[in-house]
């Protein structure tokens, strides 16, 4: 999952969430930490310690929003959404994990074959999907020309307005997305 993305956000998480992030940090991707919301997006569990200082396409203001608990969910949602915007949109103009890989002549497929053989393989005796089979359900999903933002977050919800940040920021992304970014989550709860 750490290798699939071009821009990750994180809510809460643990140990999972931090490796996630640190391998998609180290890879190049932007990672947009809610640390508000507590757990490793806040720091915890050897989260990558640069991807908690602000970016260059996040203003301050924006980047302060996902800190503070004051803030109202509906402010923080959307310094979230914006921030995503300008990190798609900086991942266009500077090049991306994805593109860097098709223009050294790996294809996206490549790239997902790699995060299949990581994370599915060890599971195909027990869901009987091959590698192959997985890197075209989700090439398939995707499309060769999305931008993919995944969505890292642990099995439940443990801060009180977690839920209904994770709600606003849904609905804002959904909102404002281009139809070549695609969203990614691990499928849990929280």
């Amino acid at each position: 999952f750490g290798m699939l993305g071009d821009v990750y956000i994180t809510l809460e998480g643990g140990p999972g969430v931090s490796q996630e992030a640190r391998a998609a940090h180290a890879r190049g991707a932007s990672v947009v930490p809610v640390m508000r919301s507590g757990g490793a997006s806040s720091g915890m569990f050897d989260f990558p310690r640069d991807a908690l200082q602000r970016p260059r396409f996040a203003t301050e203001e924006r980047w302060s929003l996902l800190s503070s608990k004051d803030a109202p969910v509906e402010a923080s949602a959307a310094a979230v959404a914006a921030i995503v915007e300008a990190a798609v949109a900086s991942s266009k103009a500077t090049g991306t994990a994805t593109e860097a890989a098709r223009r050294s002549g790996a294809s996206l497929d490549a790239v997902v074959a790699a995060v299949v053989e990581a994370e599915v393989a060890p599971k195909q005796e027990q869901e009987q999907e091959t590698a192959e089979e997985a890197v075209h359900r989700l090439r398939s999903g995707l499309g060769c020309d999305a931008h993919i933002v995944c969505i890292l977050g642990g099995a439940k919800f443990n801060s009180d307005d977690s839920e209904a940040l994770v709600k606003a920021i849904a609905a804002k992304l959904a909102a404002g997305a281009d139809s070549r970014v695609k969203f990614v989550t691990g499928g849990m709860a929280g």
